[in-house]
């Protein structure tokens, strides 16, 4: 009976220890179970957080504010997605819109916007510069000759000397000498083939344009007009400046727009300046009654736009034709970029190349235009081979301004030098193109 009674005893203990295994195997699965769907839950959440937070992103972002226990707010910066816009285009290739160019060693102040100026009262002598730079060819309103942040682990730092924020870079070779005695106030040039900034000063500081303004007017008229579209001269030239450079259009007169456009770049015509804007601002509206007026503030509207689409920091434009204006104003960067895409567009770059055009219009005026780019005049002393276009520009209040474009072993350099002086501006840019060229 003994022997029974611990056989008992010990299934009971077996069979409770069983149970109690059992117990505890259940409690296990019933726990894992639950840290498994907790574990899914959570990462279910951080998908659809960070879903909802691209999104938020994607749409400008900015900053996320969240309500605190106590009222306060949070707000934390989001990165914004990098995105890519296509360029639409004309169907024989013409750029509609612009983007923004960045290059990876250029130098960007802490605040371009800083150095935005209000222009200026100054009466303005359009392409005619002082008086006592009139030189001996006649120089008369150039009827005589014309008068995003730092990218890459290779950037660098501007260094501030006694010619204001100036760079160079170490390959260009430009002598000590040079830059010391660089009399523009403000340079940028750029190997837009590599993009690489060779040489800036005072780049970002806000400007006079001048007539290199057209280089702008150029480009925006054109995403408006065709070439063979006739363009029929108005009252708008009535409302140029007496001191202009003119391109002589008279009322009436009838002119194909790829014509007006050798009128608007080569002798600087303001004139031409301001039939562009009406024409391509009455195209742009479908509205041929537009007033002249109406038209030419459409147009300019159209040319700042354009400077926006291009990521410029420091240019507003008040006119077509550049003159002096209140709130009107670029600077040597913002040009340069204004000059790649004239570089690249192929009939803008031709006309900016050439140096005398024979044009007859529509209603028999026959006239031939000389540039006021001395770079192009083959029997000058400051002609440089391997320029191939660009604007010049010159006001009381601008200086004397350059754009110039060269291909130099296969690359395209735009240079830019602004508020310079004559024949400064002329030897200033033929150096900077020699050194890098390994002529000098």
């Amino acid at each position: 009976m003994a022997e029974k009674k611990a056989v008992k005893t010990t299934v009971e203990q077996r069979r409770a220890k069983n149970k109690k295994m059992r117990i505890i195997e259940r409690t296990l699965q019933f726990l894992i179970g639950i840290l498994a769907i907790l574990i899914i839950g959570g990462l279910f959440v951080v998908v659809i957080g960070n879903h909802e937070s691209s999104q938020g992103d994607g749409n400008g972002g900015g900053s996320t504010t969240l309500a605190g226990s106590a009222g306060e707010e949070d707000t934390t910066e989001t990165e914004p997605e990098e995105t890519t816009t296509e360029v639409p285009t004309k169907a024989d290739g013409t750029l509609i819109h612009f983007s923004a160019l960045t290059y990876a060693n250029e130098i960007l102040p802490a605040s371009a916007d800083d150095d935005e100026t209000d222009g200026g009262d100054e009466e303005d002598t359009q392409e005619t510069g002082s008086e006592e730079d009139t030189d001996a060819a006649g120089e008369t309103g150039e009827t005589g000759g014309e008068e995003a942040a730092t990218g890459g682990d290779d950037s660098v730092t501007a260094s501030v000397t006694d010619l204001g924020d100036l760079y160079a870079s170490e390959t260009a070779g430009f002598t000590e000498e040079f830059l010391t005695n660089l009399t523009a106030q403000h340079v940028f040039v750029v190997d837009v083939t590599a993009g690489e900034v060779l040489l800036q000063k005072d780049a970002y500081t806000a400007t006079d344009p001048a007539s290199t303004a057209k280089l702008m007017t150029a480009l925006t008229a054109k995403e408006y007009l065709e070439l063979s579209d006739v363009i029929t001269v108005g009252d708008e030239i009535d409302l140029i400046d007496s001191a202009s450079s003119v391109a002589g259009l008279t009322k009436g007169q009838q002119m194909t727009f790829e014509n007006m456009l050798y009128a608007l770049l080569l002798p600087s015509g303001n004139d031409a300046a301001y039939s562009i804007a009406v024409a391509a601002a009455r195209a742009e509206t479908g509205n041929d009654t537009l007033s002249v007026e109406e038209a030419v503030s459409v147009f300019v509207d159209l040319m700042n736009e354009n400077a926006e689409y291009m990521g410029l920091v420091n240019t507003c434009f008040k006119t077509p034709d550049g003159m002096t204006a209140d709130g009107q104003h670029t600077c040597a960067a913002d040009m340069a970029r204004i000059g790649n895409w004239v570089a690249n567009d192929a009939t803008l770059l031709e006309i900016t190349g050439t140096w005398k055009k024979r044009v007859v219009s529509l209603t028999g005026e026959d006239v031939t235009y000389e540039s006021t780019n001395y770079l192009l005049d083959e029997n000058s002393e400051y002609y440089v081979s391997y320029v191939n276009g660009m604007k010049t520009g010159s006001t009381s209040a601008a200086g004397k301004c350059l754009v110039a474009s060269a291909e130099i072993d296969g690359h395209e350099i735009i240079c830019v030098v602004m508020n310079d002086t004559d024949p400064s501006r002329w030897t200033n840019v033929a150096e900077i193109f020699a050194t890098l060229a390994g002529t000098n």
